[in-house]
């Protein structure tokens, strides 16, 4: 239990100095991410990560400024257009993806409740809805306890879609070509500042979350 407490503690100073230079980069309006991850209950979830301008952009351009009134109306608007654009498939197999929880916010996070088999062999993302954006680019964090965590990127040259495939205990590209999360230190920063916020999130959402599922 002692290293695990002297882990807990390097790993949160570790991420607060990556955080600071993290603000203007992890809000910029062409960057979002996607985490797919398992928590320690066994209960799965589908996070969307992205700028509120994002959101607002694509909002706007569907339905334009005028078409909603109330934050309400603004999320009612988001469900939908995640509805029409993000995919999830695991083992072949598409995943229903019900209205998700929203927080609004400068970084504007969707967080979807979901049901996924014990053997995950395939995994395939496709989030069309920042496509039309200038230079978007998003990374798909795949996290749990059974195989290692990779970064993969979703870009204009792969269609914004990963498609992955379980190999020695890791998820690879199915096509070798795909590129591998963009290897740059923004991304690891970013990976980095999204992980730190992950565990937050979720207790932040919890009570949503029992509501929805209590009989």
């Amino acid at each position: 239990m002692y290293n695990r407490f002297k882990n807990n503690i390097r790993s949160f100073y570790a991420g607060f100095i990556l955080l600071i230079p993290l603000m203007g980069f992890a809000h910029s309006p062409a960057q979002s991410s996607i985490v797919l991850m398992e928590d320690e209950s066994g209960q799965w979830t589908l996070q969307l990560r992205a700028a509120l301008t994002a959101f607002e952009q694509v909002v706007h351009e569907e339905y334009t400024a005028t078409g909603y009134t109330t934050p309400e109306e603004f999320n009612a608007l988001t469900a939908k257009l995640l509805g029409n654009n993000l995919k999830l498939f695991v083992n072949d197999q598409q995943i229903t993806l019900n209205t998700p929880v929203i927080e609004l916010g400068h970084e504007t996070i969707a967080v979807y409740l979901i049901d996924l088999p014990e053997d995950i062999q395939s995994v395939r993302m496709e989030n069309q809805l920042f496509r039309d954006m200038h230079r978007s680019k998003s990374i798909f964090m795949f996290l749990n306890d059974g195989s290692e965590r990779t970064l993969f990127a979703m870009e204009n040259s792969n269609n914004y879609t990963v498609n992955l495939k379980l190999e020695n205990n890791r998820f690879v590209p199915v096509n070798l070509s795909e590129n591998t999360a963009g290897i740059s230190i923004e991304w690891y920063m970013l990976a980095m500042f999204i992980l730190l916020g992950i565990f937050g999130i979720l207790l932040k959402l919890k009570p949503n979350w029992e509501a929805r599922i209590t009989p």
